[in-house]
């Protein structure tokens, strides 16, 4: 029962998405989703069935030291790894996000894909990006109010 939810569950996703090569993400092969690589792999190690899925966002900019502490605030954010963690994979230095998905004999490959989708938004992958470049966005944030504040006082259309 334990491979079958699994495999059930990466099969339906394949289809779902158009993916034709299910034995490769069964064999832990990597999936593209926008500019993000992520790997499934089957976990039977815990009281639940699950998959572990890693999301590879890549390498981090070379402010480390700020991301590094963003990654860590972000962690605290997610709450002792209830909605997964950021980390740094020790081979390759990408920054990863690291979530588990329960399995059972109900679960679903669309409840999988909208995980993906929502956990993709919740770590705040923009957010990295924002504050990899928060002198240039706070320049532009500044320069957008100033020209929003102009053009209300000049009656103008926003």
């Amino acid at each position: 029962m334990s491979v079958s939810n699994y495999e059930r569950v990466i099969t339906e996703l394949c289809g779902l998405i158009g993916f034709v090569d299910k034995r490769h993400l069964l064999g832990g092969g990597k999936l593209r989703m926008n500019d993000h690589t992520i790997s499934f792999f089957h976990d039977t190690t815990g009281d639940t069935e699950g998959i572990l899925v890693y999301i590879d966002m890549g390498s981090p900019s070379d402010d480390t030291a700020k991301i590094y502490a963003d990654m860590l605030e972000i962690n605290f954010m997610l709450g002792i790894g209830q909605r997964g963690c950021m980390s740094l994979h020790p081979d390759t230095h990408h920054v990863f996000y690291i979530f588990r998905v329960t399995l059972t004999d109900e679960a679903l490959a669309q409840t999988l894909l909208d995980t993906l989708i929502r956990f993709i938004g919740d770590v705040g992958i923009e957010t990295l990006k924002i504050r990899r470049h928060k002198q240039l966005d706070d320049a532009f944030e500044l320069q957008h109010a100033e020209e929003f504040r102009n053009r209300l006082i000049r009656g103008g259309s926003i």
